[in-house]
């Protein structure tokens, strides 16, 4: 295998293919960048036919490259650009266990193929250089820039064809990579101060012997100040699986003492706009995951601003579903830092600034009506009074009230239909089917109701919402006038052996009674001290006395649905 290797960087000599990184002198100008923020997950891939650095027949991947990382630098190679946990790839890592190892795996984070100690193999000071080779026959062989010497090296009996590549760090680690570097003497010379602009020389000024793993300050005793402010643009609470999802803008500023300049030193230039990747930024997290920042702008006093883009979903605490749905929930948002939490502290802008706008929601059925700010220390577990001391996080209370005019258009127009058809059993007659079938449709009604409220709501509710009440009592009400038109139907219809008693005759046939229940006028026999005209027989009798029970029914029902509809305000 020597003789091999020995015989490949002869054929590069005569071929004049020079090694790129023969030291750690290579203008990383002219190369590509990859910055990996505490990231546990490969998301950036890259096809090896793009990036090989000298092809043959011999091999599938010559990959050279520099890494600037404290530790657990990454390297996936692979069939494609979608792998899961059980695909088989080559994962190599450079410095795992705290900068003490490196191992070539089979699996991503799995299946270690051969393992060597490489005691502090990486520094987050200097670039160190390597270079990666995947051979056809399934040789993988890891070692430094300008030495052909492999450190690390498996064989596989099972050789993967690969075609991309990706680069990852562990949790709470970053790390910079430098790849596809051209040649020396090709293109512009980026030290010829004539044929670089103002906003070049800056550019390569401030990031000259620049660290973006060590934060930016003078005396390491000082705390960094970020001040954060966000606008959320979209707010939606999923109730049932007790989610809130929040969508939005916002920025952060902070003073990086290390990138400052005098504006006369460039053309009078006060500004520069850099990307993320290139500076030191704070580890900000929404609980437990990553903010992404975008560009960022940086002033000649040290000013740093940075656009954030938010787009969570994280657990919400459901409450007070008994007011449904005009119900109000508070929320809450965990801001803290990972990386250097404890010596950076933040402040949200509504305690630092008079420009503070109050989150709006957008294009949602919820509306935050009330921001509430507090600074927590997640070590302490208690709300700070002060800010004074710093405090690693900050937990922003969100209170959601819901717009429910359409859903109270919705499930309270069947009310209005039910109280009305549910009255209007007590005037049908006892003699066609109408008075049945108005009490089947109430409870259908109901029903489907009912359901379509338990498939929004969550059942983990421990307050029944007033509405389910309101269709619950709903449903027995109406049950209860179903029984009671049954009766009346019965008492009707039937042929009774005996008529009613005769003080019960003269009570059906008043006057006063008669109006007040709008009954049908009959007149009573002479032995009741009233001239006859018609005579109402037996039967007649039975049917007024069943007018008589719907019509009182009718008063009792009206009053029990103006007092179900008052007292639950919805």
């Amino acid at each position: 295998m020597s003789k091999r290797i020995i015989l490949l960087w002869c054929l590069s000599c005569v071929l004049n293919v020079q090694c790129i990184y023969i030291d750690n002198t290579t203008d990383f100008s002219r190369c590509q960048m990859h910055v990996s923020r505490s990231e546990t997950e490969y998301t950036i891939f890259y096809e090896i036919d793009k990036y090989n650095q000298f092809r043959s027949n011999w091999y599938q991947f010559d990959f050279h490259f520099s890494v600037l990382a404290p530790s657990n630098a990454h390297i996936l190679i692979s069939e494609t650009n979608k792998v899961a946990d059980r695909d088989a790839v080559y994962e190599i890592v450079l410095g795992a266990g705290a900068n003490t190892f490196s191992d070539i795996r089979r699996l991503i984070r799995g299946q270690t193929k051969h393992q060597v100690k490489t005691a502090n193999i990486l520094s987050s000071i200097d670039y160190t250089a390597f270079w990666i080779r995947v051979w056809t026959d399934g040789l993988v062989e890891v070692g430094y820039e300008g030495d052909n010497a492999t450190f690390l090296q498996y064989k596989d009996p099972q050789p993967l064809k690969v075609k991309y590549f990706s680069f990852s760090t562990w949790n709470k680690v970053n790390a910079r990579w430098v790849f596809d570097c051209k040649e020396r003497g090709s293109g512009i010379n980026s030290n010829d101060e004539t044929l670089l602009t103002s906003a070049e020389r800056l550019e390569r000024d401030l990031l000259k012997n620049y660290s973006i793993f060590v934060r930016p300050v003078l005396d390491e005793s000082d705390m960094t100040d970020v001040l954060l402010h966000l606008t959320p643009q979209y707010v939606s609470l999923n109730e049932k699986a007790s989610k809130l999802i929040v969508k939005g803008t916002g920025n952060m500023r902070w003073t990086d003492e290390k990138l400052n300049w005098d504006p006369n030193d460039y053309d009078g230039k006060k500004s520069i706009k850099l990307a993320s990747e290139d500076i030191w930024t704070p580890d900000l997290r929404l609980f437990d995951q990553r903010m992404n920042l975008q560009d960022v702008f940086i002033y000649d006093n040290g000013s740093v601003f940075a656009n954030i883009l938010v787009d969570t979903t994280t657990w919400c605490s459901i409450e007070g579903l008994d007011a449904w749905p005009s119900d109000v929930h508070n929320c809450s948002l965990y801001f803290s830092f990972g990386i250097d939490g404890e010596k950076i502290r933040l402040l949200y802008l509504s305690q630092s600034e008079d420009f503070f706008k109050q989150p709006t929601a957008l294009a949602s059925e919820w509306i935050v009506t009330n921001t509430d700010i507090n600074y927590k220390s997640p070590f302490e577990n208690e709300y700070l009074d002060e800010i004074q001391g710093g405090s690693p996080g900050v937990s922003l209370s969100l209170t959601l009230k819901r717009l429910s005019s359409v859903y109270k258009l919705i499930f309270l127009s069947p009310f209005f239909v039910i109280s009305v058809c549910c009255l209007s059993t007590f005037w049908t007659s006892p003699h066609g089917s109408q008075k049945i079938s108005l009490g089947c449709i109430q409870l259908l009604i109901e029903s489907i109701i009912l359901i379509c409220i338990s498939t929004i709501l969550p059942g983990h509710s421990t307050k029944v919402p007033t509405l389910i009440s309101l269709y619950s009592e709903c449903l027995i009400y109406t049950t209860a006038s179903i029984i009671i038109s049954i009766v009346v139907i019965n008492i009707s219809r039937n042929e009774h052996g005996r008529p009613v008693s005769r003080y019960f005759e003269v009570l059906l046939l008043s006057n006063w009674l008669q109006r007040s229940l709008f009954l049908p006028q009959l007149n009573n026999n002479d032995q009741h001290g009233i001239r006859l005209l018609n005579r109402p027989t037996s039967q007649d009798m039975w049917l007024i006395f069943g007018m008589v029970i719907d019509r009182i029914m009718f008063i009792v029902y009206l009053v029990l649905f103006i007092l179900a509809i008052s007292s639950k305000s919805v």
